[in-house]
């Protein structure tokens, strides 16, 4: 669990204020009820315009209905930044447009006097509505979005047991060749196989048991680093999958009904997974692995399994030279 205390006491560093947008992107995706999703991070938090827009159909407890528009923060005279932002963007749009949407400000400290900042700028009216978000409050989301907040507190150094997220299975995997493994190295020429993952993992989260998904190759780390590579191009999928690496994560996936996918590090791990509505669990083999080598779970699944495929000679020599490897490093490698 991440508190709101290490919320504020994170955004006191450099680092939050190009962070934080990322991190409040993630949780928006989390909802999975928002379209056209505007919230650079990074070098481009410097461009001009709202720190962020979005649209969503349904809206929920944080994320507004309809059109919003969102400027974040990570100062620490907070009222005063918030002040700053709201006069400027108001004084700068036009008032029949703004009418018909919400503006969102959103802050990394704890803001005491957040509700009487909102009453005041709802009774200004020129907003169709004000909302405010602070530490507080995003420990509340990061409650709601496990994966999310798993993967945030890796970067607050703070690891979970027995379960790691998508990316950092993924960065951890790659970095054993020189240069890195990237993505697009890995699923070249597997297009079936990508998409077949695709589709059994699109199809989780419904209110009925789904059965398992077996994927095999060359080794259970590379079914791993495979079905992580894929999940990782549906940010909507990612933010609700995490890698269980030993038998205590499972304790992690039971509690969190928002997990909708868990991929187990090893065949033996999935040995009795929770069997929970409305989840999906991945187990992963080496080609020369049989089912009936292992117990529970991961020893009944002999069907309709994804196979993959070794990566075509001159596809991998191409994504190889993509990597920045010599050509005739690349064609002997």
């Amino acid at each position: 669990m991440i508190t709101a205390t290490q919320i504020a006491d994170w955004a006191k560093t450099n680092q939050a204020q190009r962070d934080l947008p990322r991190l409040i992107r993630r949780l928006v995706h989390s909802v999975a009820s928002s379209t056209n999703v505007a919230m650079p991070s990074g070098d481009s938090t410097s461009l001009p315009g709202f720190d962020g827009e979005l649209f969503s159909e349904a809206g929920s407890t944080w994320v507004p209905q309809g059109h919003s528009c969102w400027e974040l923060s990570c100062r620490q005279d907070v009222g005063v930044k918030a002040n700053e932002d709201y006069n400027k963007r108001t004084d700068a749009a036009q008032s029949d447009q703004i009418a018909k949407q919400t503006y969102v400000a959103v802050t990394a400290r704890r803001w005491p006097s957040k509700s009487k900042w909102v009453s005041e700028k709802n009774a200004g009216g020129a907003w169709h509505e004000v909302r405010a978000i602070d530490a507080d409050d995003i420990e509340q989301w990061l409650e709601q979005a496990p994966a999310v907040a798993l993967a945030f507190a890796e970067e607050l150094g703070l690891a979970g047991v027995g379960v790691v997220s998508l990316s950092t299975y993924f960065s951890s995997w790659s970095a054993q060749s020189k240069p890195r493994i990237n993505t697009i190295a890995l699923l070249t020429g597997r297009d079936a196989q990508r998409d077949r993952i695709l589709y059994k993992c699109r199809g989780s989260g419904s209110n009925e048991l789904s059965a398992p998904v077996p994927i095999k190759g060359d080794s259970v780390e590379e079914a791993v680093a495979f079905t992580a590579a894929t999940l990782l191009q549906d940010e909507g999928i990612a933010l609700r999958t995490v890698v269980v690496t030993d038998n205590n994560g499972w304790q992690f996936v039971a509690k969190n009904p928002n997990i909708r996918i868990a991929i187990a590090a090893r065949p033996e791990i999935a040995e009795a997974p929770p069997q929970r509505d409305g989840l999906l669990v991945v187990v992963p083999y080496a080609k020369g692995d049989m089912s009936r080598q292992f117990k529970g779970t991961a020893g009944r699944l002999d069907d309709d399994e994804t196979i993959l495929d070794r990566v075509d000679h001159y596809e991998f020599d191409r994504a190889l030279q993509e990597l920045g490897i010599e050509e005739n490093d690349a064609r002997r490698l």
